[in-house]
């Protein structure tokens, strides 16, 4: 126990940082730029976040469930995986360079910005991997130094450059830089700690290495499609300025979910194991998303309630139209600990597959769902999709594990978000106290009857230590 709560503190405290470096630099252009071009970066860190994904292709999270298992030798899993992930980043950037020149003018700034933000997202990803196997062998202070690094670096680069006046622009050399940086960092901590010759040959067998993640990959390709889809949608019907807001919006949540993908990233291989022993796994995992809820709605409600507050202390005034978006959007945070818990028990059973028709699902909901709400509701239209979406694919991922227990903790996360956000709702618009009274009701009831439970508690935490 003493070394998961280590771990957890280690990866979150370098990851909340990570995180937290591209909260700073886009709060600091937020203040530099119009809201209009503040939407246009965010749009465009749309794009790079989906290229982020893309050049993973899953390889990442599969390589470290075939170390933990130990189906093979460490070095065979290892250069697969290297020559797998290597030469798909090498064509993602090539072909990302090739689009930018193809549909832009080829004397213009803009082409530079768009490359240099796409192979920066590469070459962090690819970074990324290269700290990955640590994760199998328990040294994650190794990630912690490589994603520090990497960030510090960006942060520099990008505060200096916005304050010399370059703009958007800045985020995008920053990323750039630190990147290329950075894999040469982790580049040399790989080679020294796996003493390997980092390549194989194209074959079959890398191939079809290749294949297997390639659920994982696209898993998080349909994910990451769903939650940024709604911005194309404010892009088209709302403009600039609406766009600007969601952006503001967006930062908060995908930066407060680091917390909850960190925690699942240290978890997964703990999954891994307990789900190989098929030791009440279905009761545990209902446990550990009760854990969890409890957990984590307190943040996401005092965030909700003074939502007004933190956007006009980071972005400023010209910003505050976000507040009531954010009070309702951040609630999304509940459903983000519940679904990658059950997609970590379907891919450590090899299972990604009945995850991709869940994300699946869920992108064809979203996309459908902003169609029909964002032209008339904007922004309230946009959240009100992802929330639906959220909880079709809470409910189609945590079906294919555990089918009791999944509609119980759909039931109680719905509840939690349904209350949470109305009352967070209803006091940004009236400043109602009373409103807050209810979410907290409902939280001192499930730490209560956890409280009940604490020996299903003592064995969940047993299962995973």
């Amino acid at each position: 126990m003493k070394s998961f709560i280590g771990s957890f503190f280690l990866v979150s405290t370098s990851q909340v940082f990570a995180k937290g470096s591209g909260f700073v630099l886009l709060a600091i252009l937020a203040r530099e730029v119009s809201v209009t071009d503040y939407g246009l970066l965010t749009l465009m860190l749309t794009f790079a976040s989906i290229l982020f994904v893309v050049s993973d292709f899953g390889i990442d999270t599969y390589t470290i469930k075939e170390l933990v298992q130990k189906k093979y030798s460490r070095n065979s899993i290892l250069r697969k995986a290297f020559t797998g992930r290597f030469i798909l980043t090498v064509i993602f950037c090539l072909i990302i360079g090739v689009i930018s020149i193809a549909y832009t003018d080829g004397s213009s700034s803009y082409v530079y910005f768009v490359c240099a933000l796409a192979i920066g997202s590469s070459l962090s990803s690819f970074s990324k991997f290269l700290r990955q196997p640590f994760y199998a062998i328990n040294k994650f202070s190794v990630d912690a130094f490589g994603l520090s690094f990497e960030r510090i670096l960006f942060l520099f680069i990008g505060v200096y450059l916005t304050l010399s006046g370059m703009g958007v622009h800045s985020y995008a050399i920053a990323l750039f830089v630190s990147g290329i940086l950075s894999v040469c960092l982790c580049g040399y901590l790989y080679y020294r700690e796996f003493s390997t010759v980092p390549f194989t040959w194209v074959n079959l067998k890398t191939v079809n290495y290749i294949w297997k993640a390639f659920p994982i990959g696209l898993n998080a390709m349909f994910v990451v499609l769903y939650f940024r889809a709604g911005q194309f949608f404010i892009e088209h019907y709302k403009g600039g300025y609406e766009l600007g807001l969601y952006g503001a919006v967006s930062v908060f949540v995908f930066g407060f979910m680091t917390v909850t993908s960190t925690f699942i990233q240290v978890l997964f291989p703990r999954i891994v194991r307990m789900v190989g022993e098929e030791n009440e796994i279905s009761e545990n995992i209902f446990f550990l998303n009760l854990f969890l809820l409890a957990l984590i709605t307190p943040f996401v409600t005092f965030l909700a309630f003074f939502s007004d507050v933190f956007i006009g202390v980071i972005f400023g005034e010209k910003f505050i139209d976000a507040s009531p978006v954010l009070s309702v959007m951040i609630f999304q945070i509940v459903f983000l600990v519940v679904t990658p818990i059950y997609g970590s028990v379907l891919r450590a059973r090899d299972r990604s597959f009945k995850m991709v028709k869940a994300t699946g699902v869920g992108l064809l909901v979203n996309v459908s769902l902003c169609f029909l709400l964002v032209e008339e509701f904007g922004l309230i239209g946009v959240v009100v999709s992802v929330l639906l979406t959220e909880a079709v694919v809470c409910f189609l991922a945590g079906w294919s594990v555990v089918q009791k227990e999944s509609v119980k903790s759909l039931l109680i996360t719905s509840i939690v978000v349904i209350v949470g956000s109305k009352s967070a709702y209803e006091y940004t618009g009236s400043g109602d106290g009373f409103s807050v009274i209810s979410i907290l009701f409902l939280w001192c009831f499930l730490v209560l009857y956890l409280m009940i439970k604490r020996q299903k508690m003592h064995k969940l935490m047993k299962a995973l230590t």
